[in-house]
């Protein structure tokens, strides 16, 4: 698929340098002066090195599509078939774990030409519903998940670097 210069597919072992690079990055981008400088460099310790992402990609239940252009990669998003939370009780349920771009690609259009891309790798997976858990302060991405049909439907705890916070899930039906 591609839109404009940008082209989605699956990612593959030979991705994982970029993905690191690009997971720190647009980490850093989103939590920096946002959050301690101590949560942040615990969370992508624990959660982002290349072992972890890497068995990511290996996961047999999980999809990585990359939004990949000219200028290199540009964002990606993870998805897990089979991830449930009581907060979505419908059956089949696929989780949106992931989806994140570099500051440079917000705004041109880039999560509108993935978003549609994930919405089909998880009927594809046999999804009824997708779902996902955003920080409460990410005003901008929960705008743009409502766009796309997400409608929260409860609060659920998150450890980010020790600490316990309250993010909203929203979900959609994938008819």
């Amino acid at each position: 698929m591609t839109g404009d210069t940008l082209v989605i597919r699956r990612a593959g072992p030979t991705d994982l340098d970029s993905l690191v690079d690009l997971t720190v990055r647009a980490f850093h981008q989103a939590y920096d002066g946002k959050s301690p400088a101590a949560e942040i460099e615990a969370h992508i310790a624990r959660h982002f090195t290349k072992d972890r992402i890497l068995a990511e990609i290996d996961e047999p239940d999980a999809i990585m599509l990359l939004a990949d252009s000219a200028e290199g990669l540009l964002g990606y998003s993870l998805l897990r078939a089979g991830s449930a939370t009581p907060l979505v009780p419908e059956s089949d349920p696929v989780e949106l774990c992931r989806i994140y771009f570099d500051s440079r690609a917000i705004g041109r259009g880039h999560g509108s030409a993935l978003m549609p891309a994930c919405l089909e790798a998880a009927r594809d997976a046999g999804g009824r519903v997708i779902w996902l858990s955003v920080w409460e302060e990410n005003h901008a991405a929960i705008r743009f998940y409502e766009r796309w049909g997400f409608r929260r439907v409860g609060m659920q705890p998150f450890d980010f670097g020790g600490t316990l916070y309250e993010d909203p899930i929203m979900a959609r039906p994938l008819l």
